[in-house]
């Protein structure tokens, strides 16, 4: 029982010492890594916009730090294969050497750093959060390790070994804490891999360094790509959606938690790196370090500096020459982001070419169920106005229209004498004489109402559907796309909206070839009006007019026959005189009349209706 007081005495003093130790080195352990997360977070708002010899120093130099905790682990493990072999044998001094040691673990070093360079500018509040989050994190679990695990290793050995735990076990830690996050967060979704592309951050996009604005492009073709995979996996199963991102991110946790397990070793520990190793059981601690071995450490990070702004003026050169980038090329091949530019917008090809042969099924069907309505609609008002043909010769072959003709005659003579072209003022008048009553007569009982409200209503679905297809179009338009990326597709060479709307702007230059316009309808004899204008045209109507020249002659012989009888009955006779001239007249009138009518009626009937059966066909090829 005393024994054992008195070994609790002896071992207090050392427990003591011990718990000294590690707080002496936690609080080592928090300065430098506190300092490190401050380092990644200032390089990753300020690394986008550093010149290529900044960019390069910061990288040369973390890679530098990191490939000493890198290579350090190298030397722990040939420490332990050391004591295996003979002191002073060809494999003794081939694995006491460091070069192979020191130029891998910097390549390896250097990639990881340039990664992180390129990815911690695109983190959010929640990776950052991880980061801090590992500082306290690795020391807990660095604790918990070295009092659970430690005593296990032997001395030359055990402080590599509860840093490598700490940070195998800090990494789960974080992917864990990761997947959490991402759990409570919604699963991303992208129609297209050029959607995913362009939804990345490309932080570098714009850096001064030609050399990393190229590997920033095709970072973010990989993230894009990752994206779209991972948004496809999630559409699957959320919980493969989740494993696949802890997977991604996994790289980046346990890249920190290395960085930090560096920051958790001793620099007495980190000289091991360059320090010979232990002979037998005993550790060369004493030992000189191999200055060959320091100054090829501290050459790696400047030929690394060199390189780098070597190949970040070739890219500049590359860059500045060619119209576009390899990196820029490749991604526009691998993408195929087609977009037809129309008036100087892009827009996106393959939905636009959708777009349009959709709007013009629908254009088609609409205007192919209004025909369907107006076809009858019309062949019923040409039907009406056929009808009234005879009525208009009748009322041709009639004594007040052959006055009336006369009467226009002498207006037109009137007219032509004052101007000088009595012929053409005589048609004139006799013509739109003419043509009214052919338009009054053709119209009775002819109603175009229902045709005019038919049009108007098809005119506004129409509308309707142009502003639907200039919405649809506008939300096609490619607005966060640089032009690099776009191949241009030309639009035909017809408006591409007018190919949409073929079908119904066909259907609506109808009343246009009607002669009639749209905001006045198609009402109000409107169509018998471009009838008769046509009718107007033709030779046998411009024959009828002329003829009143001979209806005067006519008149003037019944009058001078009436004036011959008044004269030779003396005074008393000169009022019978002028009633027997006018008896005359008007009998000679009336006989023209009807046999001019027996002549020439059905000749005029047949022009009048080809005209209208004419006419009837131009405006249904119009539909």
């Amino acid at each position: 029982m005393d024994r054992t007081d008195n070994e609790h005495e002896q071992d207090a003093p050392s427990r003591t010492r011990s718990q000294r130790a590690l707080g002496q080195e936690g609080v080592a352990y928090l300065v430098k890594a506190v300092a490190l997360v401050v380092v990644l977070f200032v390089l990753a708002r300020v690394a986008p916009a550093l010149p290529a010899p900044a960019v390069a120093l910061a990288i040369a130099v973390l890679s530098a730090a990191s490939a000493l905790g890198i290579a350090y682990y190298v030397v722990i493990r040939k420490t332990h294969k050391q004591l295996t072999l003979k002191e002073g044998g060809w494999l003794s001094r081939f694995n006491n050497g460091r070069a192979i040691t020191l130029v891998a673990s910097f390549v390896l070093a250097a990639i990881m750093i340039t990664g992180l360079m390129l990815e911690m500018p695109k983190w959010g509040v929640p990776e950052w959060c991880l980061v801090v989050l590992a500082v306290p994190v690795y020391l807990a679990v660095l604790v918990i390790v070295k009092r659970k695990v430690g005593s296990e290793y032997e001395p030359p050995f055990r402080l590599a070994k509860e840093v490598a735990w700490s940070t195998a076990i800090t990494g789960v830690l974080l992917c864990a804490a990761a997947a959490v996050v991402y759990a409570l967060q919604p699963a991303p979704a992208f129609s297209s891999m050029s959607d995913a592309y362009l939804s990345t951050t490309q932080a570098f996009a714009e850096s001064p360094s030609a050399l990393m604005s190229e590997a920033g492009k095709l970072q973010a073709f990989l993230d894009g790509a990752t994206a779209y995979g991972v948004s496809r996996a999630s559409e699957v199963s959320f919980a493969g959606y989740l494993a696949w991102r802890i997977v991604l991110i996994a790289s980046a946790l346990f890249g920190v938690a290395t960085l930090l397990g560096t920051c958790a070793l001793p620099l007495d520990e980190l000289k091991k790196v360059f320090l010979p190793l232990a002979s037998g059981v005993k550790q060369a601690g004493g030992s000189a370090p191999m200055m060959r071995h320091v100054a090829l450490a501290a050459a790696l990070p400047v030929c690394l500096l060199v390189a780098f702004l070597a190949v970040d003026g070739k890219v500049a050169q590359a860059v500045a020459t060619d119209e576009h980038a390899a990196a820029e090329s490749f991604i526009r091949d691998q993408m195929d982001v087609v977009a037809y530019v129309i008036d100087g917008t892009y827009y996106k090809e393959k939905e636009t070419r959708e777009l349009v042969e959709q709007t013009k099924r629908k254009a088609q069907d609409l205007s192919d169920a209004a025909a369907d309505e107006l076809v009858p609609l019309i062949n019923a008002s040409y039907d009406a106005r056929l009808a009234n043909v005879d009525a208009y010769l009748d009322w041709y072959y009639s004594l007040p229209a052959d006055y009336g003709r006369l009467l226009e005659f002498v207006k037109g003579s009137v007219s032509g004498v004052l101007e000088g072209n009595i012929e053409e003022k005589i048609n004139e008048s006799v013509g739109a004489f003419m043509q009214d009553e052919l338009v009054a007569t053709l119209e009775k009982g002819v109603d175009d109402t229902q045709l005019a409200t038919l049009m108007q209503d098809y005119a506004a679905r129409t509308d309707e559907l142009k502003s639907e297809f200039q919405s649809a179009l506008d939300k096609l338009e490619i607005t966060d796309t640089p032009a690099w990326l776009i191949k241009v597709e030309e639009a035909p060479d017809i408006d591409i909206s007018f190919e949409a709307f073929e079908p119904a702007d066909k259907l609506l230059e109808a009343p246009a070839r009607w002669g009639v316009s749209m905001a006045a309808g198609v009402g109000a004899g409107v169509l018998t009006k471009k009838l008769v204008s046509k009718i107007a045209q033709r030779q046998f109507f411009k024959t009828i007019v002329s003829k009143v020249g001979s209806t005067v002659v006519k008149s003037a012989a019944g009058a001078a026959i009436g004036g011959a009888i008044g004269t030779a009955a003396g005074p008393a006779g000169t009022a019978a005189g002028i009633a027997a001239g006018l008896a005359v007249t008007v009998a000679l009138d009336f006989g023209w009349l009807k046999a001019d009518e027996a002549l020439n009626r059905e000749s005029y009937k047949a022009e009048i209706i080809q005209a209208i059966e004419e006419e009837r066909a131009d405006v249904l090829s119009a539909l």
